[in-house]
């Protein structure tokens, strides 16, 4: 119902000449309504009233009505004072005003607007106030008009109703600067009414600087504020509720707090709640949709869907489209199936949407591209954006159809500027993809740092994706796997029970994969990724299968493995193959011991049938398998080969180890190319790898390899130039470019340079180039560094660096430590090296003969 104001007004102006034939004196109202101002408002009603049922609709809005207003005011006037009625003094426009008051109540608001109207004649503001809201919904403009008028006149419910009209998408405007300064005005001259209405703009910061300590401080009165004036203010209420739920204010106390983070009390939980349905109960959808909200996600309360439904529902009764998008998201999963039950949920979404919830287009453009409708996605996020040009989940859903040409044809400069702009928003997905994107040099430049530092980012936001992609790369140097196992820790953590995403599945194979083959001491976490695993293969999930199969099989101790797990471990990677996974078939031919032969074959017979239809991978496997007569095929070095030639000269499937492993076995023997065609083939194939985006290191270093070896100096000098172009880092690409720089030929001896690349190689585990550098620094004499990297060499294995570096504690260079010397010799000793077991032998006789001397 619409809220008119009473007769109460501060200003007074002197009636119209001529209305009168007797003057009427104009005070200020009096605390309660005097006799006289009692029965002219009651017999004017109802004079009004009797002639509501002769007049149309649009009789209302005449000069006519007008007059007649006035005509009859002045009559019952005269008829009263006449009978001699005394009591009092008499304010006419409030008087006008408020019979206007009565009528909208009773009958409608047009029968008020010639009473309001004439009121304002009069010079009640009052009225003012009353024609904004009376024309509020029907024509804003003119709502404005008469609210403006008001406040630019000092009143100060005039500049409260004023400054509604101007929400935060309006707060840029001359027009919505005008009305905070009215309301900045009216909170001078002590309005508490303007004080509350700026209490509101601080706490979001529209028009003014957002302030939460000014705003709470102005919020709060509104708990003084009488009932029958709490309709004024129910987004208010609402930032009021907030800022108890929020720890700004509490229970009792109604000072400014800063949040402590540990969530408020139960009784400034009920005090903000009770203000929040107050909100709600005057009219405000954003309070109905932040409570739907938290005891739909359990925020601050306990999570209650049956609350937040009911929430929810008031929200959409009071015209919120993102409250009947929440309502129907509860029930449906981005491109799952629309089935008969799930349909009213849908056309709720639909509903939404069509109402202008950006939310529910966000939602029905990615559900439609999960369903491959990418006509419709694009639709829904080009209508979006056309909304809020910024928005970061349509930039990056349309982004990715651009990219991906899913719609028409591939946009990647459209796909590039939406996917940064959604990046700038700090959209997870799209920090992601654009963070591989750099790591890659697809579509922007390469930059190593910039592409890890945006998957960080990533992942501290959230996304499992960005994670796994870290993990991998953590996981490959030995001075980032703790970095690894912290993002693996966390994200292990939060996927315990909730949906299981691709990317929680990709971690947690990650660490039961580097598991396989280095320690991993947190029985926690893999007990944890296990669980996952566990619960992702109930869905069919390849990955996880294939990974819960070869973990049980290669490493049965693991904590978390049970002795049913065992039983079922074969079972998991036939599931796999059945699904396709080429990993899976690989591992059950590589531990053939308790799988069928039966099993085997249908293995073996997938990784063939798989290879003739073009598959890299599983040519890979299969041609290595009959190259070496390994997982269990039998050895056919001619059908191997066949296999890897089809795969790169047929096929032309690019895949980089077959193009190295064919490229190398030509080098060694080039017969196996049985033309000089094929050999261009083979050339080919790997020049076209080489100058792709994403070239393989391992087809660099053969090619390169090819060309110094049968290149002319011109070809040599072009290895070098396409070692020296290389953005992968790998370290043995680096290695190669020390050699060159080392060997005064295709370019100039540069030994600082060299070892700058050789340095970088050896600290990401490049053995050649540790053990290169502590013979280097062994000549310069560099007692520091040379033990240092031989050290290095030694603690990843190396034997040799192991008995260069017992020799070092025997003789004292740098430190003497003969204790831990012959504990690398024997070590070294029992691992077959022998130098050590020469040197060993040669103390020991060294001791038999000094035995015998004495």
């Amino acid at each position: 119902m619409l809220g008119f104001l009473g007769a109460v007004t501060r200003r007074h102006f002197k009636a119209r000449t001529g209305t009168l034939t007797r003057p009427v004196r104009m005070y200020c109202s009096l605390p309660a309504p005097s006799p006289l101002f009692t029965e002219l408002r009651k017999a004017t009603f109802q004079k009004w009233q009797s002639l509501l049922i002769s007049k149309p609709q649009e009789y209302f809005e005449t000069p006519e009505a007008i007059q007649d207003v006035n005509n009859l005011v002045e009559e019952e006037l005269r008829t009263i004072l006449a009978q001699g009625q005394e009591g009092g003094t008499l304010d006419l426009g409030a008087l006008v005003s408020q019979v206007g008051a009565d009528l909208g109540y009773q009958e409608g608001k047009r029968a008020a607007i010639p009473w309001f109207k004439y009121a304002l004649e009069l010079g009640n503001l009052t009225a003012a106030a009353n024609l904004s809201l009376v024309y509020k919904g029907q024509d804003w403009e003119l709502a404005k008009e008469y609210a403006k008028r008001g406040a630019a006149l000092g009143d100060h419910t005039c500049a409260i109703i004023y400054s509604d009209y101007f929400p935060a998408s309006l707060s840029h405007t001359p027009e919505s600067q005008e009305a905070v300064s009215f309301l900045l005005k009216g909170a001078e001259e002590g309005s508490q009414g303007c004080m509350i209405k700026l209490g509101g703009r601080y706490f979001r910061g529209v028009g003014v600087p957002v302030d939460k300590k000014t705003a709470v401080e102005y919020l709060v009165l509104l708990e003084d504020v009488p009932a029958f004036q709490a309709w004024m203010y129910p987004q208010e209420y609402y930032f009021l509720g907030f800022a108890y739920w929020a720890g700004h204010l509490r229970a009792g106390d109604k000072t400014y707090h800063e949040p402590t983070g540990s969530g408020p009390c139960e009784e400034s939980k009920k005090v903000g709640l009770a203000h929040l349905e107050l909100s709600i109960a005057k009219g405000c959808g954003s309070a109905a949709h932040f409570l739907g909200d938290c005891y739909l996600n359990g925020k601050v309360v306990a999570q209650d869907t049956e609350t937040a439904q009911k929430y929810l529902r008031k929200g959409v009764d009071l015209g919120v489209p993102d409250c009947l998008y929440m309502l129907a998201m509860t029930q449906l999963v981005p491109g799952k199936e629309i089935t008969k039950d799930l349909l009213p949920a849908f056309q709720n979404m639909e509903r939404a949407h069509e109402a202008g919830s950006v939310l529910a287009k966000n939602w029905l453009g990615y559900h439609y591209y999960q369903t491959s409708e990418f006509a419709k996605s694009a639709e829904l996020y080009r209508e979006v954006l056309k909304m809020d040009p910024r928005n970061p989940i349509a930039c990056y859903g349309l982004g990715s159809i651009l990219f991906e040409g899913r719609e028409a044809d591939v946009d990647t400069e459209e796909a590039v500027r939406l996917i940064k702009t959604s990046a700038q928003a700090e959209m997870p997905r799209a920090l992601a993809l654009l963070g591989d994107w750099t790591l890659r040099g697809q579509l922007v430049p390469f930059d190593y740092e910039a592409g890890i530092k945006l998957l960080e980012r990533a992942a501290e936001l959230g996304n499992p994706d960005a994670a796994s992609r870290l993990v991998k790369i953590y996981l490959q140097t030995p001075n980032t796997v703790e970095a690894a196992m912290r993002i693996i820790s966390k994200f292990l953590q939060k996927a315990g029970t909730r949906i299981i995403e691709e990317g929680h599945v990709s971690i947690a194979s990650s660490l039961l994969a580097f598991s396989w083959s280095s320690k991993v001491d947190d029985s926690e976490m893999l007990e944890n990724a296990l669980t996952l695993l566990k619960r992702a293969k109930d869905s069919d999930s390849v990955e996880a299968l294939r990974v819960l199969g070869i973990t049980i099989r290669m490493l049965p101790n693991t904590p978390g493995i049970t002795e049913e797990d065992k039983k079922h471990a074969v079972q998991y990677l036939e599931r796999a193959l059945v699904l396709g996974s080429i990993e899976a078939a690989t591992n059950l031919l590589a531990v053939p011991t308790d799988v069928s032969e039966e099993l085997q074959a249908k293995a073996k017979t997938f990784l063939e049938d798989r290879a003739s239809e073009g598959s890299s991978m599983a040519a890979y496997v299969a041609a290595r398998g009959y190259l070496h007569g390994d997982l269990t095929f039998p050895q056919d070095v001619e059908k191997g080969l066949n296999i890897l030639k089809k795969d790169i000269l047929v096929h032309k499937s690019g895949h980089a180890g077959n193009i190295s492993y064919l490229f190398q076995m030509f080098l060694h023997t080039p017969s196996i190319l049985e033309s000089a065609e094929e050999e261009a083939e083979l050339i080919s194939a790997a020049l076209k790898n080489v100058n792709s985006e994403t070239p393989s290191a391992e087809v660099k270093l053969v090619y390169a390899t090819y060309l110094a070896a049968k290149g002319t100096p011109e070809q040599q000098k072009e290895a070098f130039e396409l070692l020296k172009n290389d953005t992968s880092n790998d370290a043995r690409v680096l290695y190669l470019l020390a050699c060159f720089y080392l060997e005064d030929k295709v370019v100039a001896r540069d030994v600082e340079k060299a070892v700058g690349y050789l340095r970088i190689a050896a600290e990401a585990g490049h053995e050649a180039s540790t053990m290169q550098l502590s013979t280097y620094y062994w000549k310069q004499k560099n007692v520091e560094e040379c033990v240092k990297y031989t050290k290095m060499s030694a603690d990843r294995g190396n034997l040799d660096a192991m008995f260069n570096l017992a020799l070092m504690y025997i003789e004292g260079f740098g430190e003497q430590n003969v204790e831990e010397a012959m504990r690398l010799l024997k070590l070294g000793a029992e691992r077959g090296h022998e130098a050590s077991l020469d040197y060993l032998h040669n103390l020991e006789q060294e001791k038999t003969k000094n035995s015998q001397k004495e």
